[in-house]
């Protein structure tokens, strides 16, 4: 706020002090500088009215395994949500029940937070999906042990993936929010063979090929010969995971986030980074795969679940695990990892061997010095907050928080990155519907005009100054504000009837900032308008086309753990436009003072197309290609207008309500960059647009002579007690 006041005041002073230089020719200006500074507080308090609306949240559901669980699953006594409730309550880990990687420090928590949602584990005493009641209301149905069709007869208390997303259905009446995000991510089907003896490191695991699913596995990393039955490839397991989606979809999911999971790399990984994530002298892997068959399987895997979601019509959001896994081991240090913190696990034991369940945050000094002697950490303290902030593997298999924060960014970066991509085009729109008003203006001046007939012509320069918000009222989404510097040049010809006809071109330049300070881009408008108008005693009417040319240089910012990291791009746009407008001024006197008012009837036609593109980073995980978006508006107004004479000081008012013929939801495609064997198109819809609005628009015009003018207005729109955009603006117009 102190910011945009004081960038507005210097545009004050500014035209205050053209006011000044134009003293010598024009006279008795010294007043009007008062009113216009005055007038333009009076605007920007205005602007700034009624802010502090609450935003609403986007409702978040995670379905998985131990990678998302966030709670205590028992299927006799229940789920016990964080460990703050008694151990005593929630019963031994058994078969029957599961553990967590850490209540508040998951990824699930930090990625519903973006959002404005609580992550909650469900808490039902159903063991299957019968009528049994979900007593809690909540959102995360994921359970450690999970896998994605099979419920193992020794564990009858762990939802598969197809039980959780009945139980789903059953709790929600069979239907999905559209606008809801459904993250899916189980991997425990999958196991590898291994051949320990083939690398030089203890930890370094090698698959030969794809033998085997199951859950057993011996001490060396082997896998087991338990097999599931009908599964008899991944192609079968493919299937089983993409049904549970089209469940999801044809009840009227629109979002899918399937984590394309890889704990496994070809041989071509660096050596640095190998080294990095293994200790030799430890046997844990850290869950960590070097092996081009591996490699090569896992991927035909998930590029097979992708191809047979989208064949059923499924929204996929790929997440790439591999390759932001990849990144951070390449980079730990810049998001504080420890060299020590890489190559051992924040806990000394495996989770299913602690009593009563753990967290991250639960490892302490005890443990680390029970395996690895009493020099690492000097107290519980230390050990604790490495243990949430220098970790990379909370134990063998499972991510500590550290990076679950960064996993959490990264996916949540899918998501909001191209709804900020989708307020270029918007903010667009909102510079050409207040071009059209402004030139409206100008256009109904130029037509009042008593033309000598032998000087038909009429030039003008309209030179302008705003301040632009947008808002989206959507927690996790960037509203975006802004300032637009703008000249344009017009000549118009007087007819022998009253009407007008004339051209103009104008260049703006934008520099908008997205909110929560996630960057901005700038943009370059040249924009080229004919038009003409008509008037007869109080009756007016107008029409102007235009046709812009947009250059956009966008700079986004997003949070990767603890990191800021910068992604950009540069891309073109159009907008053609018509605006038509037409109205009745009904001429009076107050206080003596001309006094003109009357309705006005406008629509306006926008067409929005901005080209396809690729942005540019040094993290490819978050750098997105964004395919051509095309965005149209059909806004019709109906408003009433007035205007007093003050003499040289002219306040006036326009009060109207809006109506939006065309879409009010666009969406805008979009696909990973980090890999190409995941980078199909998905969508991400831009939050609904009110078909119904009201606009307010105040200010006041000051007439400095017969051919130069000021005025300053702020204009409001608004549904219901949302704001959805203002604009405050400054100009002088020069006729000659």
């Amino acid at each position: 706020m102190l910011i945009i006041l004081i960038r507005f005041l210097s545009a004050c002073f500014f035209t205050a002090e053209v006011l000044k230089i134009s003293r010598c020719r024009y006279g008795g200006v010294a007043k009007l500088q008062t009113n216009f500074c005055i007038t333009a507080i009076v605007c920007l308090s205005a602007l700034h009215s009624g802010l502090g609306f609450a935003d609403e949240s986007t409702p978040v559901f995670f379905f998985g395994d131990s990678d998302n669980d966030t709670g205590y699953f028992s299927a006799t006594t229940g789920n016990c949500s964080t460990w703050a409730t008694p151990y005593s309550v929630c019963g031994p880990i058994t078969g029957d029940g599961v553990t967590t990687t850490g209540s508040g420090y998951h990824w699930v928590n930090v990625f519903g937070n973006r959002f404005g949602i609580a992550t909650t584990s469900v808490n039902s005493s159903a063991t299957n999906t019968s009528n049994n009641s979900t007593t809690n209301g909540g959102n995360n149905y994921a359970v450690t042990g999970a896998f994605i069709n099979q419920v193992p007869s020794s564990q009858p208390g762990v939802w598969s993936l197809a039980n959780q997303v009945d139980r789903y259905l059953l709790d929600y009446g069979g239907r999905a929010d559209k606008n809801a995000i459904y993250s899916f991510d189980v991997t425990n089907d999958l196991k590898f063979t291994s051949d320990l003896s083939a690398s030089g490191l203890t930890n370094y695991i090698e698959s030969t090929g794809w033998t085997s699913y199951g859950s057993g596995s011996t001490s060396s990393g082997a896998a087991g010969s338990q097999s599931w039955s009908g599964i008899t490839s991944y192609t079968t397991l493919a299937t089983d995971y993409a049904n549970q989606a089209i469940k999801l979809k044809n009840a009227g999911a629109r979002y899918i986030l399937v984590e394309m999971e890889v704990y496994s790399g070809p041989s071509t990984t660096s050596a640095s980074a190998i080294a990095s994530v293994f200790d030799t002298n430890s046997t844990m892997s850290n869950g960590f795969i070097i092996s081009d068959s591996g490699y090569a399987n896992i991927v035909a895997y998930n590029t097979d679940v992708l191809s047979k979601m989208k064949a059923a019509g499924v929204n996929v959001i790929p997440f790439d695990d591999y390759a932001t896994t990849m990144y951070v081991i390449e980079n730990y240090a810049q998001f504080g990892f420890s060299a020590y913190g890489m190559s051992h696990v924040a806990c000394a034991d495996e989770v299913a061997t602690l009593t009563g369940g753990w967290t991250s945050a639960s490892c302490g000094y005890a443990k680390h010095n029970s395996t690895y002697g009493s020099t690492i950490y000097s107290s519980d303290a230390e050990a604790y907050s490495a243990a949430l902030n220098e970790h990379f593997f909370a134990d063998s298999s499972h991510k500590a928080p550290a990076f679950l924060r960064i996993e959490a960014d990264v996916k949540y970066n899918l998501f909001a990155a191209p709804v900020q991509i989708g307020m270029v085009s918007e903010s667009i729109l909102q510079s050409r519907r207040s071009f059209h008003q402004d030139l409206q203006l100008q256009i109904r001046e130029s037509a009042s005009l008593e033309r000598d007939p032998n000087e038909r012509l009429n030039f003008w320069i309209l030179t302008e100054g705003e301040i632009q918000l947008y808002d989206l009222h959507k927690t996790g989404f960037s509203d975006i504000g802004g300032e637009q510097l703008s000249g344009t040049i017009g000549v118009d010809y007087g007819l022998d009837n009253g009407a007008i006809i004339g051209s103009s071109v104008g260049s703006f330049i934008r520099d908008i900032d997205f909110s929560g300070d996630r960057g901005g881009y700038t943009q370059n408008e040249y924009v080229v308008s004919v038009y003409a108008a008509f008037n007869e005693t109080n009756y007016w009417s107008n029409v102007s086309m235009s046709y812009g040319y947009i250059q956009n240089d966008v700079d986004r910012k997003a949070p990767m753990g603890i990191t800021t990291q910068t992604i950009s791009g540069d891309v073109d746009a159009q907008n053609f436009s018509v605006n038509l407008a037409t109205g009745y001024d009904f001429k009076h006197t107050i206080f003596e003072r001309p006094f003109g008012h009357g309705p006005v009837l406008g629509l306006t036609y926008q067409e929005i197309t901005r080209e396809g593109f690729t942005e540019s980073s040094t993290v490819s995980v978050l750098a997105l290609a964004f395919e051509k978006y095309r965005v149209t508006s059909l806004e019709g107004e109906l408003g009433y207008q007035g205007q007093i004479d003050m003499g040289s000081f002219m306040p006036f008012a326009v009060a109207s309500i809006r109506h939006e013929f065309d879409e009010v939801e666009n969406r805008v495609g979009a696909a990973i960059t980090s890999s190409t064997n995941y980078n199909q198109t998905f969508y991400i819809y831009m939050p609904e647009k009110s078909v119904d609005y009201g606009s307010l628009k105040l200010g006041s015009k000051f007439n400095l002579q017969d051919d130069l003018d000021a005025s300053v207005y702020v204009e409001s729109a608004f549904s219901g007690s949302e704001r959805i955009y203002q604009n405050l603006s400054a100009n002088l117009n020069f006729r000659f």
